[in-house]
């Protein structure tokens, strides 16, 4: 790999204090605006198991993340 080569960061998070977003947050678009996102939700694709969501709540966030109790 070249000088200057990127990386991913991988972040999980934990709400405490009775914080609730109810499963929704807004990511940023590659610095072109928010998008909602929700929770254990794809439009369009159903999951084959309940029991391993992990892959459907991977976002790219380039510069921006909000969540609202």
């Amino acid at each position: 790999m070249g000088v200057g080569g990127g990386k991913d960061l991988t972040v999980n998070w934990r709400m405490y204090d009775g914080f609730d977003p109810k499963g929704q947050f807004w990511t940023d678009s590659n610095a072109m605006g928010m998008i909602q996102r929700k929770l254990n939700h794809r439009d369009g694709w159903k999951a084959s198991s309940p029991y391993n969501p992990i892959s459907s709540n991977y976002y790219p966030i380039t510069s921006g993340i909000a969540m609202r109790d």
